[in-house]
């Protein structure tokens, strides 16, 4: 087995290293190649970043990899950097790539550092397997290269079970990404997803390294199915995020857990099994959950609790002050809109004689889509509708107003003071939409069926023309969630895997 050692011990295989970092990534001139042998040279050092190691098999190298301070720009935040990983052709399918990798990244756990980071552009399936997660992704001169982290120590597992899809939305699926990004920033735990998912939520999971399908062998059950993930992960908990319907026959998946000595995190989901878990975090607002918090040392609720994306975490430290006059509208109705209430709302801006800018996001495989871009050119307004959008951070940030259906985005409005009218597309949305509009962070307007379009469009017409109100909403919508959700979720999941 090869053997890996610092490069600064094997000097004379310095320019061998370099020519090999050259021939993959170099531009091919004398030039550069000189400017790669210098800069190997610099990297002749063992206990500071940074610095090289080469695998070397009877004494000839094999392989080298780096640990460089910085390796993308736009990034200068994050170090080390795992860089410039090569193994020669001959010793690919010896393991060689993977001692380098596990050895910098020990090497830099060594060298204090608590996460290790690098970019990939076409093996980034590779890291996953091995423990990488991604975080972010940028677009290079070589193209789009993901961003990704491990921590320099072993992890607990939490395994995350909820489903995704057309009929139940992403929901559930986002907070799983979102929990994920923040255990891990924290260097606290390391989030797998297993579930149910349809074909578009597979395809979005496929760029986050989460998801592991529920595969329900004949003769067994979706049980035997979770407590085998956590037996095969060594997870240390098991997070549970369901929507109602599926609340109502999780029982004996509670019970199961339970009887094996699995802790339970449940997220959202109270009214059911709460005597079960080991601890409960509700960021949402739901009136019907009927659970005296206060009494309840484990269950914490509020959107104090409220995760956002760490690009929005960021942008809600910065929030623009807003007049409350309306030129630009962000329509948010959720990614599958099952009930159209894009169209309605679009409709409804025109018959009230709107005459600004406006932002539609849909899901990519919302079946409406194509409609709704028809509907978009011949409306008297502007409008751009968005087929699939990795982030509404800018949008809802150079927006005036937005119209949710009450989902996660109408939080997440309120985390960058965006004043909203909610829209809801059932009978309980609108009662959850009440309980938050009278906090005063946004408007109500309830049930969609409750609303002909004159009416509708009247209704938001006089809102429209209200700069006060909504300069106010704004003002309360960021007290409201206040962007510090994630250390509080920290802390709360650290305590209960140990790792505080």
């Amino acid at each position: 087995m090869p053997r890996i050692d610092f490069l600064s011990r094997h000097p004379e295989h310095t320019d061998q290293v370099a020519d090999w970092i050259f021939d993959s990534w170099g531009d091919g001139t004398p030039e550069g190649r000189n400017r790669a042998r210098q800069r190997v040279r610099e990297r002749l050092a063992e206990d500071a970043v940074p610095l090289t190691l080469v695998a070397l098999d009877a004494d000839v190298p094999v392989g080298t990899v780096s640990l460089f301070v910085s390796d993308l720009d736009g990034f200068d935040e994050l170090t080390p950097w795992l860089a410039a990983l090569y193994v020669t052709p001959t010793a690919r399918t010896s393991g060689v790539g993977t001692l380098l990798v596990d050895r910098i990244v020990e090497l830099a756990g060594e060298l204090g550092y608590e996460r290790v980071f690098l970019q990939a552009q076409q093996a980034a399936e590779y890291y996953a397997t091995r423990g990488w997660e991604r975080i972010d992704e940028a677009v290079t001169d070589r193209g789009l290269t993901t961003v990704m982290a491990r921590s320099t120590r072993d992890l607990p597992v939490l395994l995350y079970r909820a489903d995704g899809g057309f009929s139940i939305g992403l929901g559930h699926v986002a907070h799983a990404a979102k929990l994920a990004d923040v255990l891990l920033a924290a260097n606290v735990a390391t989030v797998r997803l297993i579930g149910r998912f349809d074909s578009p939520s597979r395809e979005w999971l496929a760029t986050t390294a989460l998801g592991l399908p529920l595969d329900v062998e004949a003769g067994s059950s979706e049980i035997d199915a979770v407590l085998a993930a956590v037996e095969r992960l060594g997870a240390a908990a098991v997070a549970i995020n369901f929507p109602r319907e599926l609340l109502e026959t999780a029982d004996p998946l509670f019970e199961a857990l339970r009887a094996a000595g699995v802790p339970q995190l449940h997220f959202d989901n109270p009214m059911r099994g709460v005597e079960k878990c080991d601890l409960a975090i509700n960021a949402l607002p739901h009136p019907d959950w009927g659970v005296d918090a206060a009494a309840l040392a484990r269950v914490h609720e509020g959107l104090d609790y409220f995760l956002l994306s760490k690009d929005m975490e960021e942008r809600s430290r910065c929030i623009r002050e807003r007049s409350g006059q309306v030129n630009r509208i962000l329509v948010a109705m959720g990614g599958s809109d099952p009930a159209q209430l894009t169209q309605r709302v679009l409709d409804a801006l025109s018959l009230a004689g709107y005459s600004g800018v406006a932002n539609v996001v849909v899901g990519a495989a919302n079946p409406g889509l194509r409609s709704l871009e028809s509907l978009a050119s011949n409306l008297p307004f502007e409008v751009t509708v968005h087929g699939h959008v990795p982030s509404l951070t800018s949008l809802i940030a150079e927006s005036d107003l937005g119209i949710s259906a009450l989902g996660l985005t109408t939080y997440e409005m309120a985390a960058l003071g965006l004043p909203t009218i909610i829209i809801a597309p059932s009978q309980f949305n609108a009662s959850v939409g009440n309980a938050y509009a009278e906090r005063g962070a946004a408007v109500s307007l309830g049930y969609h069926d409750e609303w002909q379009p004159e009416e509708l469009a009247s209704r938001i017409a006089e809102l429209l023309a209200d700069s006060e109100s909504l300069r106010a909403m704004s003002e309360i919508a960021t007290q409201v969630v206040d962007g510090k959700g994630a250390s509080r979720v920290v802390a709360l999941v650290s305590q209960l895997l140990g790792t505080e």
